[in-house]
């Protein structure tokens, strides 16, 4: 059996050579890709969690007794374990880098066999929504709100997940239940409110398409996810109900004081929120482009269904297990689907062979995609193009009394053009500082070859897929190194000075003699937060150790204590008499010309820290 290789290439491939290409040679490619636009770091973020757990740091004799580090046994995901095995001091950064890049690949081939279950098998097609979804700034960082991580510049075992719940929308939309379920199962045990997310979602999705429900498919979804599920279930239900479980503290109040982004809609501008349901809104509208639209309808729908009852829910139940659901961050699924969904439209209407104008939207939901920041402008031109690629057939349409789109329909290839313009504008509004404006040039560039495309195939009758997948590819590469190259030491020369003094000061204290506890100011989390990871010493408080509450909530009343009298501390005087009250011996601060009483001694001086023992 052969797989075309027409819209763009020539000849045909055998079957079992293209699904090697599309499941590997693709996802390596384009992970590797991914890897090098968001760079890697490491030892930040929730590395603050992960490295002390996999390198036993609790065993060390300088937290001995450490109550944030006996926490993290009560963290729980299937990974950790695992990396533990075999990760050692010498080793840790490459294996941390090595599963991130191994969780962006994985990424890809999920991306590949969702592709390829919604009806995109060409090479031409899997191409260009492989490149344009590799570029997407929507698939990169964290998600408009919630700050869930999509693909992201560290390790984290939220990333894992993605694989799981592409290969899990993929095989449910095959009628793969079980298989389907199976992942959601892989999933929790990955990350379990993920996991919860994805069996919610999933689940709407199939009442909503397969009505009723039978009792064989209904065994098949339970057999499939618990087969996975349940042993990390069981260890999560253990130690829910183990002695230091006892919440005996406001949840709302704590979840304020530490981290709102992932819980509270209060934490979120309005703007985003709107940039948000625009997008989420294009994705829906996008739906209507590929084949069993029904089902994609209905995925987007479970996944906002989960962010619309997330809203609220917090407010309304002031209780630990809701909001450990993290049901904003679910905001995130529903993000990744409706760019999947986007990209596969935009492919579906560049390739069409028909309308000019309908090869004009989809050139400009894939240069917007692929090409524009995450901004209203984008979120606008995106919601227009849907709009204006609307069928005739659909629900709106069926029910537009006022003619507004058949006058859409009639004028769409002027409108279309219009569409192109703002994607221009978008771009150029506002322009980017210097050494940014090169990669603005080569966007427009871009824009400007797709716009000659597809004036060249309207002329000349030929497919413009295969030039508009290398031209974006040619970027792609380009982009790549000039992340590598460019963007990467402009940040590190901006942050150079305090990162050497600090890097300085924290080599010295680990290499010392010295014990913990140790008192750092509160406004310098850039750095202090890692503290207790880098020196190897004790701290006395930093604002990320409050994330260990939600699986120790014991540790509440030490941690919201602490926290809430070193953040009313202000001047090096107050810190010097809190210290002596509390009988820590060691002060670090940042401000290394302030006046210090005279009991403290000086025990090391950088640019910009200073150490002083409080006597």
């Amino acid at each position: 059996m052969c797989v075309s290789m027409k819209d763009g290439f020539n000849g045909r491939m055998p079957e079992k050579i293209w699904n090697i290409v599309s499941y590997v040679l693709i996802p390596l490619v384009f992970g590797y890709v991914v890897s090098m636009l968001v760079g890697f770091q490491f030892g930040i973020y929730n590395n603050i969690f992960h490295l002390p757990y996999i390198l036993k740091l609790s065993e060390l004799p300088e937290f001995r007794n450490d109550a944030f580090y006996a926490t993290l046994n009560n963290f729980t995901s299937i990974v950790l374990p695992i990396m533990r095995a075999f990760t050692t001091e010498e080793n840790v950064r490459q294996v941390f880098y090595f599963v991130s890049l191994a969780s962006k690949i994985a990424g890809f081939a999920g991306l590949v066999y969702l592709s390829r279950a919604a009806g995109f098998r060409k090479p031409v097609e899997l191409l260009l929504a492989m490149t344009v979804l590799a570029l997407t700034p929507l698939l990169q960082g964290s998600s408009i709100i919630g700050d869930h991580d999509m693909f992201v510049p560290f390790f984290t075992q939220t990333e894992l997940t993605w694989v799981f719940v592409f290969l899990s929308v993929g095989l449910l939309c095959k009628d793969r239940i079980a298989l389907a379920y199976a992942m959601v199962g892989i999933a929790f045990s990955i990350n379990a409110f993920v996991g919860i997310w994805l069996l919610v979602m999933n689940t709407v999705a199939l009442l909503l398409v397969k009505r009723p429900l039978s009792v064989k498919a209904f065994l098949k979804a339970a057999g499939g996810f618990l087969l996975f599920a349940l042993p990390v279930a069981l260890w999560i239900y253990f130690i829910v109900n183990g002695k230091h479980q006892k919440v005996d503290f406001s949840y709302i109040d704590y979840i304020r004081t530490y981290c709102k982004v992932h819980f509270l809609l209060e934490s979120v501008d309005r703007m985003l929120v709107l940039k948000h349901f625009m997008l989420v809104g294009s994705g829906l509208l996008a739906s209507r482009h590929l084949p069993n639209s029904r089902f994609w309808i209905a995925i987007q729908l479970g996944a906002l269904l989960l962010l619309l009852v997330g809203i609220p829910l917090p407010y309304l139940v002031n209780n630990r297990f809701v909001f450990n659901l993290h049901l904003i961050r679910a905001a995130g699924l529903g993000q990744a689907l409706a760019t999947v969904v986007i990209v596969l439209a935009g492919v579906r209407l560049l390739l069409n062979k028909e309308e000019l104008a309908m090869r004009t939207i989809g050139a400009v939901v894939l240069l917007s995609l692929a090409l524009l920041p995450v901004r209203l402008i984008g979120m606008i031109v995106l919601l227009a193009s849907m709009l204006l690629a609307l069928p005739g057939d659909g629900v709106v349409t069926r029910f537009d009394r006022s003619g507004i789109f058949r006058w859409v329909r009639a004028w769409r290839r002027p409108l279309a053009f219009v569409c192109l313009a703002l994607c221009v504008l978008a771009l150029f509004s506002p322009i980017p500082p210097y050494p940014f404006i090169l990669i603005q040039a080569g966007k427009l560039a871009v824009i400007l070859g797709v716009s000659a495309l597809l004036a060249f195939g309207r002329y000349r009758h030929v497919s413009v897929g295969g030039p508009v997948a290398l031209l974006l590819l040619c970027f792609m590469v380009a982009m790549s190194c000039y992340k590598d190259i460019f963007e990467e030491k402009l940040y590190a020369n901006r942050k150079y000075p305090v990162r050497r003094s600090w890097t300085e000061m924290v080599s010295w204290i680990r290499n010392s003699s010295l014990h913990g506890p140790f008192l750092l100011p509160l406004d310098d989390i850039d750095h202090t937060d890692y503290f207790q990871l880098q020196a190897r010493r004790k701290v006395w408080v930093s604002w990320r150790q409050g994330g260990a509450v939600m699986w120790y909530p014991s540790f509440y009343r030490q941690w919201s204590t602490r926290f809430r009298e070193v953040s009313a501390l202000h001047t090096p005087k107050e810190m010097v008499a809190y210290a002596k009250a509390h009988g820590i011996r060691y002060l670090l601060l940042h401000d290394p010309k302030a006046s210090v009483p005279i009991s403290c001694e000086l025990l090391k001086r950088t640019p910009c820290y200073v150490l002083y023992e409080v006597r």
